[in-house]
C-alpha cells in the first residue's frame, strides 16, 4: 500500500487548508493503520470534509472518507441547543456538568437520534452554563 494523499473538500476560501504532521502506525495484531494529522483552518469559517486516498501494489486508488469519532458539534436553534457527532463513535456516551470545576459529569438522558450518519442529541437551553463532552465508559 502506498503513502495516503490527503485531499480537503471546503467551502471557497481565501486561504486554503493545510494538513501537517501525518504519522501512520499498525495496530499490533490487525491489518488496520491509524493514522493521525492535524488539520489547519486559516480562514476558520468552513467546515471541512477530509477524504484519504490510498492505493494497492496494482495501482488501485480508492478515497475513504475521514471522520474524528470524537467531534462533537453544538448548535443552537431557538431554545434548544443540538450536540451531533459522527455515528462511528460507538460506544461513547454524551455526559454534562453545570460547571467545569465539577467532576461529576452525568450522563445526558435523552438518546441519541441518527439523522444524517450523525448521532443528535437535542437539549432544551436553561439559564446558566452547560458544558457538555463525549466520554467511552
Amino acid at each position: 500500500m502506498s503513502l495516503p494523499l490527503f485531499t480537503l473538500v471546503s467551502a471557497a476560501q481565501a486561504t486554503p487548508p493545510v494538513v501537517s504532521n501525518i504519522r501512520a502506525s499498525q495496530r499490533a495484531g490487525t491489518h488496520l493503520i491509524d493514522l493521525y494529522y492535524n488539520v489547519s483552518d486559516a480562514d476558520g469559517n468552513s467546515p471541512l470534509t477530509v477524504y484519504v486516498t490510498v492505493s494497492d501494489n496494482a495501482g488501485a486508488s480508492y478515497n475513504l472518507p475521514v471522520s474524528s469519532p470524537r467531534s462533537l458539534q453544538v448548535e443552537q436553534s431557538g431554545a434548544d441547543v443540538i450536540l451531533s457527532w459522527p455515528v462511528s463513535a460507538l460506544n461513547y456516551t454524551l455526559v454534562s456538568v453545570a460547571s467545569l470545576t465539577d467532576t461529576n459529569w452525568l450522563a445526558v438522558t435523552n438518546p441519541p437520534v441518527l439523522t444524517e450518519l450523525r448521532q443528535q442529541v437535542t437539549n432544551t437551553v436553561n439559564s446558566g452554563s452547560r458544558f457538555y463532552r463525549l466520554c467511552k465508559p
